[in-house]
C-alpha cells in the first residue's frame, strides 16, 4: 500500500493547491467518489490521511480498484509512465484477488504503456497474458474488438523488434482472416478504422522489407479509403501513411505522386504540432531535384534543416543533399560550401 498512499497524498496536495488540471481532477473525483470532499477540503496530517484511507477502503466506502484506475489515468495523463505502469499492475493484482472480470482490457492498456515507454517485449508479454484469458470461441462484440486491436498491436510490436519475417507474415494473414470473418459484426465506421490499421501493418512491413511496390499497393488502398469515407483516424497514423507512401513513390521514381503525398503529410502539421515533418520535407527536396526544379528543391531542403533537432545524422544528410542540389544547378561555390560543412561535421563527430 505504501506506493499508493504516498502517491495519492502527493496528488491530493497538488489538487488542494489548485494545480491539478481539470481532466486529472475529474479522475481523482471518480476514484474517491462521495468521499472526495472529505479529503480535499480539510487540513489533515499525513497520519490522519493514512488512517482515513485505510478505514474507508476497509469499509468499502472507497473502491480500491476504482482508485488505482484513477491514479493510473492521472499519471498516464502527465506522462509519468513508470507510475502509470505500477498502478495498472496493482489494479490487475487486486482484480485477480477479488476474481473480477475485465482484466483483459487492463492488460491491453498495460501493453500500450509499455509500448509508449519503448519496452516492446514487456508489451508483448502483456498481450500474451490477455490472449490466454480470452475465450476466442465465445467472444462478445466488445471482446472481439479488443482481440483484433490486440492482434494489431502484437503484429506492430513484432515488426518493431524485427521478429522472423515468416512469422510476421503468418500473423498478418491470420489477422486479416479474423477480420474478414468478423467484420460484419462491427458498424461501418469501426470496420473502416480496423481495416485501415491492418492495411497499414502490411504497408509498414513492406516498407521495412524495402519492397516498395508492395508498400505502394497497400498504401494506395488506404488513401482510397480515406478519400472516399473521410474516416477519422489518428493524425499521427495518417502522417505515417502519407510519409511512407511518399517515400515509396520517390524510390520507385514516381516523383509527382511522391510530391502529392509528401505535401499531404506536411499539411497535417497544422493539426498536430508535435509532428516531425523532416522526412516529408526531404522527400519533396529529393523529388524536385529529380525533376530538375532546383529552387523548389533548395527551399524544401532548407526548411528540412529547421527540423534537424540536434541530430548529427540528419544534419549530415541535409549538407550532402544541399551540395548535390547546388552541383546539379552548376553552382560550384554552393556545392563546395556544403561539402566542406559536411567534412567538418564528420571530423568533429569522429572526435
Amino acid at each position: 500500500m505504501n506506493f499508493l498512499e504516498q502517491r495519492l497524498w502527493e496528488i491530493l496536495e497538488i489538487a488542494k493547491n489548485g494545480e491539478l488540471n481539470e481532466v486529472a481532477l475529474g479522475y481523482l473525483k471518480d476514484g474517491l467518489g462521495n468521499l472526495f470532499e472529505k479529503y480535499i477540503t480539510k487540513d489533515i496530517t499525513y497520519e490522519q490521511f493514512l488512517e482515513w484511507l485505510k478505514s474507508d477502503i476497509e469499509t468499502k466506502e472507497i473502491d480500491i480498484i476504482d482508485l488505482l484506475e484513477s491514479l493510473y489515468k492521472i499519471y498516464y495523463l502527465h506522462k509519468d509512465l513508470d507510475s502509470a505502469i505500477e498502478f495498472k499492475k496493482q489494479k490487475i493484482k487486486y482484480k485477480k484477488n477479488s476474481e473480477q472480470s475485465g482484466i483483459e482490457y487492463d492488460y491491453y492498456e498495460l501493453a500500450n504503456i509499455y509500448y509508449d515507454k519503448g519496452k516492446h517485449k514487456k508489451a508483448l508479454e502483456s498481450l500474451e497474458k490477455l490472449f490466454k484469458r480470452l475465450d476466442t470461441k465465445n467472444l462478445n462484440i466488445s471482446a472481439l474488438e479488443l482481440y483484433i486491436r490486440s492482434k494489431i498491436m502484437q503484429n506492430q510490436l513484432m515488426q518493431d523488434i524485427k521478429t522472423d519475417k515468416d512469422e510476421i507474415i503468418k500473423e498478418l494473414k491470420s489477422l486479416e482472416s479474423i477480420f474478414l470473418n468478423t467484420a460484419k459484426y462491427f458498424d461501418e465506421k469501426k470496420q473502416i478504422i480496423l481495416r485501415v490499421q491492418i492495411l497499414y501493418l502490411n504497408m509498414n512491413y513492406y516498407l521495412d522489407s524495402k519492397e516498395y511496390k508492395n508498400a505502394i499497393k497497400y498504401g494506395e488502398k488506404i488513401v482510397e479509403i480515406l478519400d472516399e469515407t473521410n474516416t477519422p483516424i489518428k493524425i499521427s497514423l495518417k502522417y505515417r501513411i502519407y510519409e511512407g507512401l511518399a517515400y515509396s513513390y520517390l524510390l520507385e521514381k514516381d516523383y509527382k505522386k511522391a510530391i502529392d503525398m509528401a505535401k499531404r503529410a506536411i499539411k497535417l502539421k497544422n493539426t498536430l504540432l508535435s509532428i516531425d515533418i523532416f522526412s516529408a520535407l526531404i522527400v519533396l527536396a529529393e523529388a524536385y531535384l529529380a525533376l530538375n526544379k532546383y529552387e523548389d528543391a533548395l527551399n524544401y531542403a532548407y526548411e528540412a534543416d529547421e527540423y534537424v533537432n540536434n541530430s548529427i545524422k540528419k544534419l549530415e544528410y541535409i549538407y550532402e543533399l544541399l551540395a548535390k542540389i547546388y552541383k546539379a544547378k552548376d553552382d560550384e561555390d554552393g556545392a563546395k560550401e556544403y561539402l566542406e560543412k559536411l567534412c567538418q561535421l564528420q571530423e568533429v563527430n569522429k572526435k
